[in-house]
């Protein structure tokens, strides 16, 4: 009576009857030219434009009353930000421009009527007119830089980021000067430094992939400027990309993707092609045994290389499992 062999060396066997036919599993593919886009990596993160910045001041001197925002914080327009209360002596000053226009029309009015009695002549009549327009202008200029208003509002200009304040309460800042600064919600843009022999290369309206480095869905964006010197601290050029309203935040740092061109080869895995002593190398399909192919990679991509080498486009290129051949190594192709 023959006795039941156990589990594990029937597993055993049948892996080793695997192994002695000298086999291994691989998937194919059918070869095939074509390009690949060429692309460059660089990082940078995300800032406001600055040729958008908008700086709030205001032109008379007085004293900051109440800060109503902080700054990373997201407005409204019209949203009240700072409240100030103008200098008296700027209240004096509209005032006193006020009684001047009220003096200068009553002065003309008499002028003119002692024109009309040949009291007076031409040239006072014009006198006076010019009275009360040089005293018009100085009142509508004062009213127009908020002289005739005790307390003022510095308010938000448009949606968007106070990225900065300049000003706490109590602080008498002078007139014209920055009390706070605003880039528009749409505004930010993200800054990278690319190599300097890619930037003839470059150009405005190349489409972007902005990958978040702190995780999250990937960005497209386009290319707005680049530039045409180097950025002395970086040493490399830099290229600002737009990015589309509220895909991004300030201060967000990103890895950036920028396709320039196309290499034109043979369209392989990338886990197709192995390298060793700095040699690379495919696998095609002889009959049933694997033949190695040298090639060059002209361009290495996370999913695709581009190569270039004596491919046979009739026969199948091994896709999976070429870490595993060697050169006439016995092949059985799975799916």
């Amino acid at each position: 009576m023959r006795r039941a062999l156990p589990c594990f060396l029937l597993v055993a066997l049948a892996s080793g009857s695997a192994r002695a036919d000298g086999a291994a599993a691989v998937r194919t593919i059918t070869p095939q030219r074509g390009g690949a886009p060429t692309v460059i990596v660089a990082y940078g993160q995300a800032a406001p434009a600055s040729q958008l910045l908008r700086s709030l001041t205001l032109a008379q001197p007085g004293q900051v009353s109440q800060v109503l925002t902080t700054a990373g914080q997201a407005v409204r327009k019209g949203q009240a930000l700072i409240r100030f209360t103008t200098a008296p002596a700027s209240v004096a000053a509209f005032r006193q421009a006020q009684t001047a226009v009220t003096l200068a029309k009553a002065q003309q009015a008499h002028t003119r009527l002692l024109l009309s009695q040949q009291l007076a002549t031409r040239d006072q009549a014009g006198s006076a007119d010019k009275a009360l327009a040089d005293a018009q202008a100085q009142l509508s200029a004062l009213s127009q830089d908020g002289a005739g208003r005790a307390a003022a509002v510095v308010a938000a200009p448009f949606d968007g980021v106070v990225m900065s304040l300049s000003v706490a309460p109590g602080d008498r800042p002078a007139a014209g000067a920055t009390l706070a600064t605003v880039a528009p919600a749409s505004a930010l843009q993200v800054s990278a430094g690319i190599e300097p022999g890619w930037r003839n290369q470059m150009r405005a309206g190349e489409s972007v992939q902005l990958e978040p480095l702190g995780g999250g869905p990937t960005i497209t964006g386009r290319v707005i400027r680049v530039d045409g010197v180097l950025n002395p601290r970086t040493r490399l050029v830099d290229v600002d990309v737009a990015t589309a309203p509220g895909a991004a935040i300030s201060g967000q740092a990103f890895r950036v993707r920028i396709a320039v061109g196309s290499k034109q080869g043979w369209l392989v895995p990338h886990g197709a092609v192995r390298v060793e002593d700095g040699k690379a190398f495919v696998f095609q399909l002889n009959g049933a045994k694997a033949a190695r192919v040298d090639v060059q990679v002209l361009q290495a991509g996370r999913d695709t290389d581009v190569v270039e080498g004596l491919i046979d486009s009739r026969r199948p290129l091994v896709s999976v499992g070429a870490y595993q051949l060697d050169d006439g190594a016995a092949v059985r192709v799975t799916r």
